[in-house]
């Protein structure tokens, strides 16, 4: 299997001194509380980015060229969750230090919160956050750090959010956001009848750098069958795609992440995975 994130055949593409780009696997599982195995998703994510093809077709560029190194897995076989989570925040401080783009692969939906409070020390940042969930409760089972909570772990350092499809959440996280005007909301039977604007979006992003965080489930089971909580309704492929490009031509993204794949026999979901990935690092290069 590939260790490296599309692989290209060019050592220069993928040098880590010039490189624009940085993959960063993070296999975390420990919370999910549904059908689990999203611990393999980098893995598998990467496996089939070897499929990828470099040119791209809606911008006419080869992203590629701009430099993109796969960092080795982060290990969390060893240690506590603080020790996991404070060292994971450290490769991507690092990253953030080094001018680079990180791009994480996760994992369950926690592993988000390392990379986002590393670029909150670099960068005046918001956070776009696409999810069929709002993650937003306290704590869940009484962990702090568990998926179900990664949003409100996010909200204690981040001022402002924007989360788009969201279609599953507890009475706890509606009153909540409710009560926090400064965290935008885009719940998914509004995107079904109004589709997903970059204006409202932005609304709630004032910041000129940003951060995005994709939970696959965000996307509808249609397209997306391979994760831990498959909730009806959700995004498609054009429409997300058409926002994102969107969102990158009008503020800086300085960072992203994929989480929630959880591997099976279908690997279209692998695939779609590994090519959102290319296209978050093509549309990061857009006038930049």
């Amino acid at each position: 299997m590939n260790a490296q994130f599309l692989a290209p055949d060019d050592p220069k593409w993928s040098d880590p001194e010039t490189a624009r780009f940085a993959v960063v696997p993070c296999p975390y599982e420990k919370t999910t509380s549904y059908m689990k195995g999203t611990e393999n998703g980098p893995a598998k994510i990467i496996e089939a980015s070897d499929q990828v093809e470099f040119f791209d077709s809606e911008l006419g560029t080869q992203p590629a060229e701009r430099g993109i190194y796969t960092l080795p897995a982060c290990d969390y076989s060893k240690g506590t969750v603080s020790d996991w989570l404070n060292s994971t925040e450290q490769v991507f401080s690092d990253l953030f230090a080094r001018k680079k783009f990180p791009l994480m692969l996760g994992g369950e939906h926690t592993i988000s919160f390392p990379p986002i409070k590393a670029a909150t020390k670099h960068h005046d940042i918001s956070i776009l956050h696409f999810d069929a969930h709002s993650d937003m409760r306290d704590t869940y089972h009484g962990d702090k750090y568990s998926h179900a909570s990664v949003m409100r772990r996010v909200h204690e350092v981040v001022k402002h959010t924007y989360s788009v499809g969201i279609r599953a959440q507890c009475k706890e996280e509606r009153e909540y956001l409710n009560a926090n005007k400064s965290f935008g909301v885009l719940y998914d039977h509004e995107r079904a009848k109004e589709g997903l604007s970059v204006e409202r979006a932005l609304k709630f992003l004032p910041t000129k750098k940003i951060y995005v965080t994709i939970d696959l489930d965000y996307y509808s089971p249609e397209v997306m069958p391979s994760v831990g909580t498959p909730v009806p309704g959700g995004g498609q492929w054009y429409e997300t795609l058409h926002f994102l490009r969107g969102i990158f031509e009008r503020r800086e993204v300085i960072g992203a992440d994929i989480v929630e794949l959880r591997p099976d026999h279908d690997k279209r979901s692998d695939f779609l995975a590994a090519q959102l990935a290319y296209k978050l690092i093509a549309y990061a290069t857009l006038g930049r």
